[in-house]
This record gives C-alpha cells, sequence and structure tokens, in this order.
C-alpha cells in the first residue's frame, strides 16, 4: 500500500513538519484551502502545530438510531444508553425528522448529561415545520441540522436543484430566527463524493461541509476508497471556504472469516478497529475536519452487504475493544473548561521512520499531550491476518526542556495504563507502535 504522499518526508526529518499545514482546525479555510485540497509542508518547517486538548476530545460523536425499530437501540436500549454516557462523547447524530415522544425524552435526557444531538429535515419541509420541529427538539440542545441524508440517492434527475433548495431554506430559517442561531447548518451529505461537483457553490448557505467518508478495511493513512485528502477535495468542489464536518466514517467487524452469515470483504477483526479507529480520528483532526461521527455507535441486526456490524457496542449494547479504545483515550484527554490559546512550544520530534504520526495538545494547566502512532497497516487485507509492525522508538526534545515525563500505552483490554519513561539531559525516547501512545510532559519553569 502506498501512504498519502503529503505525509512522506525524510526518515531522519523533524516530525513535526508533518503537521504544520494539515492541523488546521480552527483556522479559517479560506485561507487555506482554496478548493484544491490541502498544500504540502515545508520540509524545513520545524513547527509542531498545538492544539487545545478537549478541541480534540469534542471533535469526537457517532451516530445513533433510537428511533429504529426492531434494532438495540429499542430492544437494548437501557444498556445502550448506559454505554452510551459512559464511553464520553459529547455529541450524537440522532433526531428523526417526526419525533415521537419516546424519543425527544431520550434527546432531553441525553443533553442534560451533557451530550447533544442534531436535526435532519426531508427535501419539501416547510420553513414553519422545521421551526415547530426544532421547537419540539430544544434548540439548545441541537448541534447542528442537515437537509435530508443521501438526497442524490434517490431516482431524481433534480436531486442537485431540490437539495440546493432545501438547503436554502434551512439555513435561512437558523439565520433569521435568534433561538437557533447557534446551531450549525451542515450541508448535504451525499452518497458519493463525485456528485459533490453537481451542486452549486454552498458557502453562503451552510456553516460547515458534510462528508461521508467510510475507510473499509484500509489503515487510516492509505484508504481504501482512496486518501483522506482526496475526498476532501471533491467537497470542495461544492464549499471553496467552509470547515468540513464527517457525519458518517466506519470500520465494520464482519470479516469473511469471522464465521457470520453476511460479512464482507471490508471487515476487519476488533481488535485492528480498536487501532484504526482513534488513529483515524487524529489524522483526521490534523487534516482540519472539526468533527467526527462514527457510524455507529451499536450494532444493528446484519443486511446481506455485512452492514450492521460497525457498531462500538454490539447487538446488547456490550462494548468491543474499539469502545474501551474511544473511551480511554477521552479520559485521558478530556480538559473542559473555558476556551483558550495553546502556547507553542518548541519541540523536536525525531524517529528513524517517516511513518511515526503525530498530534500535539496542551491543556489549561500548561501540560502538553503529544499523541504518537506508526501510520501503517495493522491488516493483511490480502492474507486476512493480523499484523504486528515492530516498535519504532521516537525522541522528544523541547526547549525549555521537561524535567519530567507520563507515558501512556493501551494494555490488552484497550485501557490506558502508564508506563515508565525516564528523562535524560531533557530527551525523552518512546517506543512507539501501530496503536497510539499519549507522552505527557510539562515544561520546566
Amino acid at each position: 500500500m502506498v501512504g498519502l504522499k503529503r505525509w512522506t518526508i525524510p526518515a531522519t526529518a523533524t516530525l513535526g513538519i508533518a503537521l504544520t499545514a494539515l492541523s488546521l482546525a480552527r483556522m479559517s479555510a479560506a485561507d487555506t484551502f482554496p478548493g484544491q485540497g490541502f498544500p504540502p509542508p515545508s520540509a524545513r518547517d520545524p513547527i509542531l502545530a498545538v492544539h487545545s486538548s478537549d478541541s480534540f476530545v469534542d471533535s469526537w460523536g457517532v451516530d445513533t438510531h433510537f428511533s429504529f425499530r426492531n434494532t438495540p437501540y429499542q430492544t437494548a436500549q437501557s444498556q445502550e444508553l448506559q454505554s452510551l454516557r459512559a464511553i464520553g462523547v459529547r455529541h450524537i447524530r440522532d433526531g428523526s425528522p417526526n419525533p415521537r415522544p419516546e424519543h425527544l425524552q431520550i434527546y432531553n435526557d441525553l443533553c442534560r448529561d451533557g451530550i447533544h444531538h442534531s436535526a435532519a429535515f426531508n427535501v419539501g419541509v416547510s420553513a414553519s415545520k422545521m421551526a415547530a420541529t426544532l421547537n419540539l427538539f430544544g434548540p439548545s440542545c441541537i448541534d447542528f441540522v442537515e437537509p435530508q441524508n443521501e438526497y442524490d440517492n434517490r431516482r431524481n434527475p433534480d436531486w442537485a436543484t431540490d437539495i440546493f433548495d432545501e438547503q436554502t431554506t434551512l439555513y435561512h430559517l437558523i439565520k433569521s430566527t435568534p433561538a437557533f442561531r447557534n446551531i450549525v447548518v451542515l450541508g448535504p451529505a451525499l452518497s458519493s463524493i463525485a456528485r459533490f461537483g453537481l451542486l452549486k457553490n454552498l458557502d453562503n448557505i451552510e456553516d460547515a461541509a458534510n462528508l461521508h467518508d467510510a475507510s473499509c478495511d484500509g489503515n487510516p493513512g492509505t484508504h481504501y476508497y482512496g486518501s483522506l485528502a482526496r475526498h476532501i477535495s471533491r467537497v470542495r468542489l461544492a464549499t471553496k471556504i467552509r470547515p468540513i464536518w464527517v457525519t458518517e466514517a466506519a470500520y465494520g467487524d464482519a470479516t469473511l472469516d469471522s464465521g457470520l452469515p453476511q460479512a464482507n470483504h471490508c471487515g476487519l477483526p476488533d481488535s485492528v478497529i480498536a487501532r484504526y479507529v482513534p488513529r483515524s480520528q487524529a489524522e483526521r483532526f490534523n487534516l482540519g475536519e472539526q468533527r467526527i461521527y462514527w457510524y455507529e455507535f451499536s450494532d444493528q441486526p446484519r443486511d446481506k452487504t455485512g452492514a450492521g456490524a460497525e457498531g462500538f457496542v454490539d447487538q446488547n449494547g456490550m462494548p468491543k475493544p474499539q469502545y474501551f479504545a474511544v473511551q480511554s483515550l477521552i479520559k485521558l484527554l478530556a480538559d473542559p473548561g473555558h476556551p483558550f490559546t495553546p502556547r507553542q512550544p518548541t519541540l523536536n520530534v525525531s524517529s528513524g521512520s517517516a511513518a511515526v504520526h503525530t498530534l500535539l495538545l496542551q491543556k489549561h494547566d500548561g501540560s502538553y499531550y503529544l499523541m504518537l502512532w506508526q501510520e501503517v497497516p495493522s491488516w493483511d487485507v490480502k492474507g486476512h491476518v493480523v499484523l504486528s509492525p515492530p516498535p519504532v522508538d521516537v525522541r522528544l526534545s523541547m526547549s525549555p526542556t521537561v524535567n519530567s515525563a507520563d507515558y501512556y500505552q493501551y494494555d490488552s483490554g484497550w485501557r490506558f495504563v502508564q508506563k515508565p519513561v525516564q528523562v535524560h539531559n531533557g530527551i525523552v525516547t518512546v517506543p512507539i507502535t501501530d496503536s497510539i501512545s499519549v507522552l505527557r510532559f510539562t515544561p520546566a519553569g
């Protein structure tokens, strides 16, 4: 497999250069993304971009379907809700166009626990009907609204005009109603990224673009359906300046050799998904995708394609390895509080491998959390076996110097455990695998 060219740097180069132009979650897209994808970073830029730790935590979301009958969202609802509250995610993509009282109660209960939801509207719905539905949901509990999901997939030759008109109605309703103005208006999500070029420009009628981007069995840095950057460049055909949200990202565990009666070639073992999901979140965050919703929180009954096996929990609401991997990462990095501007450190991160990727975060107390991982395949897509790439030593030095550091790696249960690490003359050396590791350190003084 060939990785993204923009990540390829000399093996002895400073790894911070790979993120300088890519860690853009809080920057204006107009300044950096003129519709042609992403510029490559300078091969000599020593800066490692830093973000607030909680902004990364806040980028996590999951898709749920509490209105779906004969699914675990109803048959195992109590366990589903318990697991959802415990994972640490603050955002769900759920909110049917015609909510029932029992669904509204679920959304309101989750909102009180700090988990906000979304709302979607079918093409042809009037602005007055939209407003009435939003008031039912409770505007303060809604993260975002969007028009009809994957409307391009319908047999309608005028789909592009119809969805544009619906988007226009939705946007003007939100922006003209004081109670709704804090709600983000997403553009339409399409079933095919190739069709974004058939839409009129959406910049004036959306706050963020809306992308569906499943990964099949490819590792995040290669991506089965084409690179992450290529998909972003397709969205840019209809959105030149707005940031991008991904409302459906997915890995599924219905492997061909899993014994499941309905499986497909995209399936991966849960132990591999537990590696790929946190890495994919970090890769996407580095590319400037502000919010990523994973499809989906719970397994559903399998269909003939093997779909339904993408959940973080099984059909009984019980957590899978990927659930614990996400939960542990969020717990380690969560840092709620007032927004702040992280301080840019002078940091050198080096190794003998260009496959080592990084994401640097800072908390309110001044401590830094450096996420590191090898962006390499953890699964042989032809031989259908789990791969175990050997660790790579990574060395970190910083000015002002680091006197002490803590190092976290996943254990066999996909929970972070602290590992011993020593600091010699302000230099820290740690082994990096294909699972995310986190190095915590605070500059001296």
